[in-house]
């Protein structure tokens, strides 16, 4: 157990005297004075009984027995709660998070505290040394826990960084005053450390997360700056950068290996340390003992929980490692993201549908949000002129699908009040590009499949002339359109044409000329997203009364979410289980909320799904879980490719994907979550 009185108590007992010159050997003043006595090096400090009777290596507090938090997306809440651990194997390592870091470097004004830029970039390799038992390290021998670390790259506002803060101060140098609110990084997004005199401990975090600490300011690391990173100030034995890693462990959920002593070998998930792969411990190791065994077995002294010497440190167990990773993903979901090394950013726009009416819209407006036209998709219609350029589009929702059109070409606009034509009809098709010979391009599309609908018939001259359509890529070919009145209904071929096409690169190109010597027309366009990317089938849509509470989306789509979008999933890349080049997006997600990927290797209720959340949950059987992401702005997220083989599949397997989503209070239902629509991907060779 830790130790049992508060923090605020064990700090007032301290007092932290700054020497007046740097490093190790310390002649003219105290390194530290601690409940009046007085330390002239750091190594007689650490070997003093004082730092061992004071548990001086690390302080938390105790363990809330009222604490209840919501733990949003788990298969089971018990999975890694405060009190209980259980290694559930959705949470064995298969793909890398990699965890965003920030370092705010306190000192005080006489320049204790100083580190450099290379000495904090150590620590960060100490780390990933040790998380992912990189061979040739320290923590080689223990297990790969599949998180690394990376210092930022840009800070909240999405300015350039390098991940490093530095103040002086020095109340905040002596681990007084509440820094944090002052210094923070969205601690739902950073790793936030902090180096400063820690009170005269090594480090401590506040509280594990299953506390509820999460989401605060005071959400942190603190390390002794004279600790921090490798062949730190303070010199043997705590100065190879493990007192970050043993921190970072309870900041990911873990006690220490002595806690609660021996606790119950029977009750070992409920007991002690929670785990148990780690032999239990009645007390905590000093130094590098050649053994130690206090509850019947070998104590496990070299584990990173333990207070051993940094040199003696060199593992975490395996189901520490499950525990970490369900912490992560269930208290820690918007801190990390990303499999190995972070692939090629996504199109900046979403997986969406997009209705767009160009010509003359001065003339006959764009029609109302109501009109579904030909692909019977009614939305928000954008207005475009004959001569676009570089266009925003807004999604059927208003909302900005991040997408832009451009015209190469053409003659500008045109219109004219063909008699037949009325209401919402009229406005789409009565001004038009007058076309000749160009090329449209929607670019900044999530990849995925879609259904193009392209309107050209001349309203001036409709039974003459006819324009050639090719939607480049598409299934179809060049098609030709016009040569019919309007007659009261939508005619294939007369008045507007159709393709399928997948797209992998953002964009959609459409080209258009005349058919024959009568000139050609563009009256407008529609891009209906088929939610089954140019990989895998989608299934499972939110179009029938399976939605929990009424809230069947378009079609394509999973169940509607509190913006009134179903969420749609896509897939690219090849079906090659050993080309490891799969990847996903998904669109329609809740802006800058978490968004978890996840495949089974069944279908739910025959395909049709089960009421879940907000949505209809459709994958099932054995469930992996393959990372989370914080969607942007557009709402679209994505993972891999290299998601190396996380669902165990091989060539002749099926899995089935979906995307869940957190939906605030106010969707559909209110209970929070929402998922996508359905995607199965049959592995080939």
């Amino acid at each position: 157990m830790r130790m049992r009185i508060a923090v605020a108590a064990m700090l007032a007992a301290l007092s932290f005297q700054a020497p007046a010159s740097q490093g190790p050997a310390q002649t003219q003043q105290p390194v530290i004075t601690v409940g009046g006595r007085s330390y002239a090096t750091w190594q007689s400090y650490v070997q003093s009984p004082l730092f061992k009777q004071n548990s001086m290596h690390c302080i938390t507090p105790s363990r809330n027995p009222t604490i209840n938090p919501s733990t949003g997306f788990n298969f089971s809440p018990s999975d890694c709660a405060y009190y209980s651990t259980n290694p559930n194997p959705i949470y064995d390592p298969t793909v890398v998070y990699t965890i965003q870091v920030v370092v705010h470097v306190i000192e005080h004004t006489n320049g204790q505290g100083a580190i450099s830029n290379a000495m904090v970039q150590s620590q960060i390799a100490v780390l990933n040394e040790d998380f992912r038992a990189l061979a040739g390290s320290n923590g080689a021998p223990g297990t790969d826990v599949m998180i690394q670390f990376e210092l930022a790259t840009q800070d909240p506002q999405g300015n350039a960084t390098n991940g490093i803060t530095t103040s002086v101060n020095n109340q905040w140098y002596n681990d007084n005053g509440s820094y944090w609110n002052s210094l923070a990084w969205d601690t739902n997004r950073y790793l936030n450390f902090y180096t400063n005199s820690c009170g005269g401990y090594l480090g401590y975090v506040p509280d594990l997360p299953q506390g509820g600490i999460v989401g605060n300011n005071s959400d942190r690391v603190v390390i002794l700056w004279s600790a921090f990173g490798r062949n730190a100030p303070i010199g043997p034995p705590y100065n190879l950068g493990r007192t970050a890693t043993h921190e970072v462990g309870h900041y990911l959920g873990l006690w220490h290996t002595f806690d609660n002593g021996c606790g119950s070998a029977s009750a070992c998930y409920n007991s002690g340390d929670l785990i148990c792969d780690t032999n239990r411990e009645s007390q905590p190791t000093y130094g590098c003992p050649g053994n130690k065994a206090g509850c019947s077995s070998p104590d496990p002294i070299h584990n990173y929980m333990d207070y051993s010497d940094d040199s003696c440190m060199w593992e975490f167990t395996f189901e520490q490692t499950n525990r970490m990773r369900c912490t992560l993903e269930n208290y820690r979901p918007d801190v990390y993201g990303g499999s190995g090394p972070p692939p090629p950013p996504p199109p900046p726009g979403d997986v969406a549908s997009i209705n767009i009416d160009v010509g003359a819209n001065g003339v006959f407006p764009a029609p109302a949000s109501s009109f579904g036209g030909a692909a019977a998709q009614p939305g928000t219609w954008n207005e475009v002129s004959g001569t676009a350029n570089n266009v925003s589009l807004d999604q059927l929702d208003g909302s900005d699908s991040g997408a832009t059109i451009s015209v190469s070409g053409g003659n500008g606009n045109f219109a004219s009040n063909n008699s037949a034509t009325t209401g919402d009809v009229q406005r789409l098709m009565d001004d038009i590009q007058d076309a000749d010979t160009s090329t449209w391009t929607i670019s900044g599309l999530g990849n995925g499949s879609y259904a193009v609908y392209v309107y050209a018939w001349a309203p001036d001259d409709p039974t003459s002339f006819s324009t050639n359509v090719t939607v480049v890529g598409g299934s179809s070919g060049t098609q030709s359109c016009g040569g019919a009145d309007w007659g009261g209904s939508w005619v294939h071929g007369a008045h507007y044409v159709s393709d399928e096409v997948s797209v992998s690169n953002g964009s959609i190109t459409i080209q258009v000329a005349p058919n024959g010597s009568t000139p050609s027309s563009v009256n407008g366009f529609q891009v209906v997203e088929l939610g089954g990317g140019s990989v895998g089938t989608a299934f499972c849509f939110g179009t029938n009364s399976a939605c929990p509470c009424g809230n069947g989306g378009a079609s394509g789509e999973g169940c509607e979410n509190s913006t009134g979008s179903g969420a749609t999933l896509s897939g690219g890349g090849s079906t090659s289980a050993g080309a490891d080049d799969l990847s996903f997006f998904a669109g329609n997600l809740l802006a800058s909320q978490p968004a978890l990927l996840f495949a089974g290797t069944a279908s739910l209720n025959g395909g049709n799904g089960v009421s879940f959340g907000d949505g209809l949950r459709c994958a099932g059987g054995t469930v992996t879980r393959l990372g989370v992401q914080v969607p942007d702005g557009g709402g679209q997220a994505s993972w891999g490719p290299g998601l190396g083989n996380a669902g165990g599949w091989s060539n002749g397997d099926t899995r089935y994907f979906q995307a869940w989503y957190r939906n605030p209070q106010g969707g559909p239902c209110g209970t929070g979550f929402n998922l996508s629509q359905g995607l199965s991907v049959s592995f080939t060779p």
